[in-house]
């Protein structure tokens, strides 16, 4: 998947311009780059920024600024940004089917890979502490969940990759939920609990 862009140039051609402007430590040769810190220079590097996606298919140059594409508009380029959505979900992370390419996940069904949305996370923001708490998570069984927020009614959703609910239900305040997910599929799930005012998403992973 490539975002849509009706000015970009053909991958191969930025390809072709990579690692010619990556001096980051002004040093006189692109050469000694390593990005990742993997131990490979980045000009021998199939993905210089260690995120799974290759380089060759982040690296798109747009033909009106003549720039390597820069998602989240952060001053780094995607195919040396290990966030390109700056949602503070490290792209490798945003692999929610776990099928190791982070390009086919779209969690929301709304045409952007979720490595490139920034809506869509599993991170926790630490401005804003998560209301509610999931254990044990991986779980096989019975998953436990507890609000601790003092609103007097949430929704509860839990959705999987593909965006279907498998699963709803409302929870009063301060309520303790036990879940069987023993016949949940294997995989990665987003449970998502809303209140009158607040909206929060964790990553729920069932083995």
């Amino acid at each position: 998947y490539l975002p849509v862009h009706q000015d970009i140039t053909s991958v191969s051609e930025a390809w072709n311009l990579l690692d010619c402007d990556n001096d980051s430590v002004n040093n006189g040769t692109e050469l000694d780059e390593d990005t990742d810190a993997d131990g490979i220079f980045n000009v021998l590097d199939p993905d210089d920024d260690g995120d799974s996606i290759p380089t060759e298919v982040e690296a798109i140059v747009t033909k009106s600024t003549n720039a390597y594409l820069d998602t989240d508009g952060d001053g780094t380029p995607n195919y040396l940004d290990d966030d390109d959505d700056d949602d503070g979900t490290p792209t490798i992370d945003e692999d929610y089917n776990g099928d190791g390419d982070p390009t086919n996940d779209d969690t929301n069904n709304n045409g952007i890979p979720d490595y490139l949305d920034e809506e869509v996370t599993a991170g926790v923001n630490e401005l804003a502490p998560m209301f509610f708490e999931l254990y044990p998570n991986p779980v096989q069984n019975e998953l436990t969940i507890r609000l601790k927020d003092d609103l007097s009614k949430h929704s509860l959703t839990i959705t999987n990759i593909q965006g279907q609910v498998v699963f709803k239900s409302v929870l009063q305040n301060k309520d303790i939920l036990t879940i069987d997910v023993s016949n949940f599929t294997t995989g990665v799930y987003l449970l998502n609990i809303t209140s009158s005012r607040l909206s929060q998403t964790q990553k729920l992973i069932v083995e």
